[in-house]
């Protein structure tokens, strides 16, 4: 899974990396995007949440066959909600970046990316549901691997269509749009392959409608929560890009860089999140308290470490990093103001992300909704909207890093909670039953 998550971001790092080399406009356009990618993508991942937490817990209980209209069921809200994004994204794609504050300048090239990149949702929220049912099986090396392959072609194919080499057109922030649809679609392939020839889950026979609006509710019990908690984030950056754009497209551009370079930062943690999600709904299911207590015991220590590695390198190279994705002087110093300030308290945001994570999969949605509502829209965008008036960029960059450290604590605190009550209610039973053999 590691190496799964690592190619996305390095992907989402190369689009960045390549159009800088096209100018500060482009790499504005795509610090624009990212909260509508993001907010689609949270939504397929919302779903493929349910679907992981749904599967972990029925895998081992259900006769195949079972499991397999389940499969179907899901791939047919999964086209549901296709059909309802490509519609609205297309409908509401300029009004949408004007709001978020983007100039006349820069809404020609948000569209150009947007555009394609809407009509290819299908090849996105396919492979993210179809993965998840296979991670659900505790087969974590295929999804990883086809997320691999896939985020290769994007990166071989980004430099070819943007900037026109060989037989290729030149195609700028087009290019990059189309790369990913391409990658994405031989993705989409890839899982669906496996779903139905290895592992056998996915079966093409239309279910039984009360039975699959049963599975619908079932995954969303879990994925609503869930796609709420996920599209909080892309929602609340876009209350910050907002506010970011106030100060300039070098603020913006800025922006972007360091949230492609944060994606990077957290790749382990998201890798360690998917196994959790699927370790912690078996293990609840289990009645295994204890095990999942020393699973997330040990992931919060592994994400304080990585936290403290990432400060010190941002405290050392955060221009020379920077400075790799744009020549722009200004862009830069922004970037590195930023990492320097927020990177301390990645490890804070780390805890938070796995025990989200782990709380999606023991079926408490609500609470790993409200820890993310806390940081993001309780936190972080009200102490950004205050402090970016009297402080400037700092003072956002200092409400990122409030917020990270009272959520991640707050998060973990919560958590514990939970878990030391579910082993509260699995020991009375035992004591029970010793109390009555001694008393015979």
């Amino acid at each position: 899974m590691i190496f799964g998550m690592l190619g996305s971001v390095l992907f989402n790092l190369a689009d960045t990396y390549f159009l800088g080399r096209v100018g500060v406009n482009e790499l504005a356009a795509m610090g624009f995007t990212f909260p509508a990618v993001m907010f689609v993508s949270s939504v397929a991942a919302g779903v493929g949440i349910g679907t992981a937490s749904l599967f972990s817990r029925a895998i081992v209980v259900k006769k195949l066959s079972e499991v397999q209209r389940y499969s179907t069921s899901i791939f047919i809200l999964a086209l549901l909600v296709i059909v309802i994004f490509i519609a609205l994204g297309l409908w509401t794609l300029k009004p949408l970046f004007r709001l978020l504050g983007a100039g006349e300048e820069i809404i020609p090239l948000i569209a150009d990316y947007m555009t394609i990149w809407y009509w290819a949702v299908f090849l996105v929220v396919i492979p993210m549901v179809g993965n998840n049912m296979i991670r659900a099986t505790g087969n974590m090396f295929a999804p990883g691997m086809i997320m691999v392959f896939g985020n290769v072609i994007n990166i071989i194919l980004d430099p070819l269509f943007i900037f026109g080499m060989g037989p290729f057109p030149e195609m700028g922030i087009k290019g990059a749009a189309l790369a990913t649809a391409i990658s994405m679609g031989s993705t989409c392939i890839l899982s669906l392959y496996i779903l139905i020839k290895k592992e056998r889950l996915l079966v093409l026979v239309w279910p039984v409608f009360k039975e699959m609006i049963d599975v619908w509710k079932q995954v969303l019990a879990v994925g609503i929560p869930a796609a709420m908690a996920i599209l909080i984030t892309p929602l609340s950056i876009g209350f910050i890009t907002r506010i970011l754009a106030g100060f300039g497209p070098d603020a913006v551009a800025a922006f972007g860089v360091v949230s492609r370079l944060e994606m990077f930062a957290f790749t382990l943690i998201y890798a360690l999140g998917s196994v959790l999600t699927v370790f912690a709904g078996q293990n609840w299911s289990a009645r295994k308290p204890g095990r999942l207590r020393k699973g997330i015991n040990i992931s919060a220590q592994f994400s304080l470490g990585l936290g403290l590695f990432f400060f010190v390198i941002s405290q050392l190279f955060a221009s020379g990093i920077a400075s790799v994705f744009t020549d722009s002087k200004s862009v830069i110093e922004i970037a590195a103001s930023y990492l320097t300030i927020v990177s301390f308290s990645y490890g804070f945001q780390g805890i938070l992300m796995l025990c989200t994570s782990t709380l999606d999969g023991i079926n408490r949605p609500l609470v790993s909704f409200s820890l993310s509502l806390l940081r993001m829209l309780v936190l972080y965008v009200p102490l950004a909207w205050l402090t970016s008036n009297a402080f400037g960029l700092n003072g956002i960059f200092w409400s990122a890093f409030t917020a990270n450290l009272a959520a991640g604590t707050v998060a973990w605190y919560w958590l514990q909670k939970i878990i030391s009550k579910q082993t509260t209610v699995i020991k009375q039973p035992e004591q029970k039953q010793e109390m009555l053999f001694a008393a015979k």
